[in-house]
């Protein structure tokens, strides 16, 4: 009797109660402790502390978490002196959000998550039965005793999550340090009509905007703007990884969208995550790069762009696709940076690129970076250009993606090529081979990784900021 309550309960709380009352009888009262996490449990047994996931397909696997610690005030990040404040809850989090679309930009402060957060895990809030509703005067969600809905609730439906600053004004813009600890933010839900991310708008400036240490999981999706894992727009990203999937309207990055300013830097990021943006570029990492440097950074996520027709022929235009950056502006170095995803696209009239989409050829420097993600484009029209690497200086680079394309295509399609190569036995038909790119096709394995190792720059010397090579899994060279 109890077993059928149970698996056809639907109404989680009254379903943790069942499962107590089936562990006490079976185990002993005061043994064990179940917590809510999505459609199943955290069950922590409380003689060992050991702590165990059941999931909503009753499989069991051990669990190490970290179990919710004293927070004196929930819903207020505790001031830790020093100009510094740390977010304990995702009762935290959601007054961080809503004290920052309400003016506190919190410059010159720096914000730490304090403890991996996850929005289906009852151990991640402070008490996830307290009733919140959402106001549109203060574009948060607040308090209200007479609502029938939790954060818990609030958060995994409808627009989800509220992000970290979402009007593009500078007063209601994050505008200080963001530091993850190396912690995550998992199962971050956000179904938007505006901007969307687990930030929002942040500054462009990186003195200003800068987020480390942070690793975001979920779904991200804006319906008519655009969205990225970590923020939607900002300065400066170290260390940050997205492995939530990201769906833009007008552009979409696992990192960051959009950049409009100059020196930029990323470095260290990562999205594992697939891309999709339906009116705009699509990157691996961000989007639009306006200028700056792009370091140690790496796609192993699909990006798919797609367009509205721009013209009576019902041309698709300018969306291009980058493995780490769809558009890039003037004066950029990229180094170190890898793409395994296959970048797509149905518009026509662009550039898609397994390291970089679209850019000014004039400035752009790629160094040390690869591709062996595929490459390719179904738009029925002229403009497009596929290339393994993307357009610029490129610089010990390699692919060996497939490049799918009826119009223009390049193994590397750099203006200026050193020491770059390419496979004729994957591809056979480029339109045209650039100049110093060499065929490896009868040269794999560790022969192909001597050839990287063995780069000098204009002093004799292999760059010191270039990662060495070494023989992957698959018989092509990674970084060591």
């Amino acid at each position: 009797m109890s077993s059928m309550r149970f698996e056809n309960e639907a109404d989680l709380f009254k379903r943790k109660s069942i499962f107590q009352k089936v562990l006490n009888n079976s185990l002993g009262e005061n043994k064990t402790m179940v917590y809510i996490k999505g459609n199943g449990y955290t069950v922590q047994f409380l003689l060992s502390n050991r702590t165990y996931e059941i999931d909503d397909n009753g499989i069991i696997n051990n669990e190490d978490i970290n179990m919710l610690g004293n927070d004196d005030n929930p819903g207020t990040l505790e001031n830790l002196g020093n100009n510094q404040f740390e977010i304990n809850s995702i009762e935290d989090l959601v007054a961080f959000s809503k004290a920052v679309n309400n003016g506190t930009n919190y410059s010159g402060k720096t914000v730490l998550l304090g403890r991996t957060l996850d929005f289906k895990s009852e151990l991640s809030y402070s008490d996830i039965r307290k009733k919140y509703s959402y106001s549109e005067e203060l574009h948060a969600y607040i308090e209200d005793d007479s609502s029938s809905n939790t954060l818990y609730d609030l958060c995994s439906k409808n627009q989800g999550f509220i992000p970290i600053g979402i009007a593009n004004t500078n007063e209601k813009k994050f505008a200080g340090v963001f530091d993850g600890k190396n912690n995550e933010i998992k199962n971050l839900y956000i179904n938007s009509s505006g901007v969307a991310g687990l930030f929002g708008y942040g500054y462009y400036d990186m003195t200003v905007s800068y987020y480390s240490n942070i690793t975001v999981t979920g779904n991200v999706t804006s319906k008519d703007d655009i969205a990225a894992g970590i923020s939607a727009t900002g300065g400066k990203f170290i260390n940050c990884h997205n492995k939530a999937e990201i769906t833009g309207a007008k552009g979409a990055g696992g990192i960051c969208c959009n950049n409009s300013t100059f020196n930029m830097e990323i470095r260290e990021c990562s999205n594992e995550a697939n891309i999709r943006s339906y009116d705009g570029g699509a990157g691996g990492i961000i989007s639009g790069f306006s200028s700056g440097t792009i370091n140690d950074c790496y796609n192993t996520g699909n990006i798919v762009a797609t367009g509205k027709p721009y013209y009576s022929t019902g041309i698709d235009y300018n969306c291009p696709v980058g493995g780490i950056v769809a558009f890039i502006g003037n004066n950029t170095q990229i180094i170190n940076c890898y793409n395994l995803g296959n970048c797509s696209s149905t518009a026509g009239w662009c550039k898609n690129g397994g390291i970089v989409g679209e850019s000014n050829v004039s400035t752009i420097i790629i160094n040390n970076c690869y591709n062996t993600g595929n490459i390719s484009c179904t738009a029925n029209a002229y403009g497009r250009k596929l290339s393994g690497i993307g357009d610029g200086i490129c610089s010990n680079c390699y692919n060996t993606g497939i490049i799918e394309n009826n119009y223009d295509k390049f193994a590397i399609s750099g203006n200026t090529v050193n020491n770059c190569y390419y496979s004729m036995e994957i591809n056979a038909d480029m339109t045209s081979i650039e100049e110093n790119l060499v065929d490896i096709s009868d040269k794999k394995g560790q022969q192909f990784v001597d050839l990287l190792n063995s780069y000098r720059d204009d002093t004799e010397n292999y760059p010191s900021n270039w990662k060495k090579w070494k023989l992957g899994d698959k018989g092509y060279p990674i970084f060591e």
